[in-house]
Parts: C-alpha cells; sequence; structure tokens
C-alpha cells in the first residue's frame, strides 16, 4: 500500500503541513492587501496566526486524548475476551471430563 492508501497514518501531520501554510499563504496576502498601516496589520496578523496557532494546538491536544480513550476502552476488550476464552477453556475441560465420566460408568 501507498502512504495515501488504508490507514489514516500521516493523515494529521499532512493535514496540519496544509493548515499552516494556508495560514502563512492568508498572511502574506493579507499583509500585500491590507489597508491598515503596517504595524497595525502586523499586530493583527500576529493576534490572528497566534489564535489559531493555539486553537490548532488545543484540537491536537483533544485528538491525542480521544486516541489514548480509545486505546484504554480496546485494551479493556482485549482483557475481556481473553476472560471470556479462558472462562470457555474451562468449561469445555469439565464437559469432557463429564463425558468420559458418563461413558465410563456406562461401559463399567
Amino acid at each position: 500500500m501507498s502512504g495515501t492508501e488504508g490507514g489514516n497514518g500521516g493523515g494529521g501531520r499532512a493535514f496540519f503541513a496544509a493548515f499552516i501554510a494556508g495560514l502563512a499563504a492568508g498572511a502574506a496576502a493579507a499583509l500585500l492587501l491590507a489597508p491598515a498601516k503596517g504595524e497595525s496589520t502586523r499586530k493583527q496578523l500576529v493576534a490572528r496566526v497566534s489564535s489559531a496557532y493555539a486553537g490548532a494546538v488545543a484540537q491536537a491536544a483533544r485528538a491525542g486524548e480521544t486516541a489514548s480513550n480509545a486505546r484504554f476502552q480496546i485494551d479493556r476488550l482485549f482483557a475481556s475476551v481473553a476472560a471470556g476464552i479462558d472462562e470457555a477453556r474451562i468449561v469445555r475441560a469439565q464437559l469432557e471430563s463429564a463425558y468420559i465420566d458418563d461413558e465410563v460408568s456406562r461401559r463399567g
């Protein structure tokens, strides 16, 4: 599989890189087309970029927390399945033992 097929391995990083590139392009366009004075425009631009960056960082943190919670739930699910399999093996062994005892008592 290529990097774009299946899974979402680098999708988050690619999106973030595209977001930052778009942010830079928008900042450059704002500087070139802004009617306000340079100093005022720079202050507004810094404020907007800082706000956008903080939002992106917060979103990344939420995504990491969601992934961590998902991993925890999957681990719990696997543990439950493993316990169920162990219990099924015990019941199977008990049934086999009871069947063998029944066969021995019939023949004996």
